[in-house]
């Protein structure tokens, strides 16, 4: 019935069934012991500090403004080289260079999404691992968490920069 559920039962049947000892119920039952979160647009809202370091490197390496929404189709997913290389494949050192010089000082800008730590909160008092999985480097991870106060609710966090036993992020996700 479209996505609706329809309870064909009688009530005095429902009463009946409600005596009787029922299975675990499987919702409340941890059925995911690990969780892993991105940490950008998912645990802190970086988008606009992301956003002022593209339009500021591409201003001073490139000489030129790119539109803002041509440079927020190209945040996100793999690291920021391969994505100032989408940008121009030339000058990735010094957009990411500069985009770094700009970028790390606003992070004491940086605030949790609304919520966010209770979530965390409930998720650990359960006895769930959580971990982070980001594109980002261990530094700038760092830096997210002298500002706010998500550090202690993480078992695992895994970085750009993190080897595991000879692999990268990309290898471990």
């Amino acid at each position: 019935d479209q996505g609706r559920l329809v309870c064909l039962a009688p009530a005095a049947e429902l009463k009946e069934r409600s005596k009787v000892a029922l299975p675990v119920d499987t919702i409340n039952a941890m059925r995911y012991p690990n969780v892993l979160f991105d940490l950008d647009g998912t645990l802190i809202d970086s988008g606009t500090i992301i956003l002022a370091s593209f339009k500021h490197a591409t201003k001073m390496v490139l000489r030129r403004e790119i539109p803002e929404a041509e440079l927020a189709a190209r945040v996100g997913g793999t690291n920021l080289h391969d994505q100032m290389r989408a940008i121009d494949e030339l000058q990735v050192d010094e957009l990411v260079r500069v985009y770094r010089e700009h970028n790390e000082p606003l992070h004491d800008e940086l605030e949790a999404f609304e919520g966010i730590e209770h979530v965390l909160a409930r998720l650990k008092g359960e006895g769930r691992r959580l971990g982070i999985v980001t594109a980002k480097r261990r530094k700038t991870v760092e830096l997210a968490f002298a500002v706010l106060p998500l550090e202690p609710y993480f078992d695992a966090v895994v970085t750009s920069d993190t080897e595991v036993a000879g692999s990268t992020v990309w290898m471990v996700v």
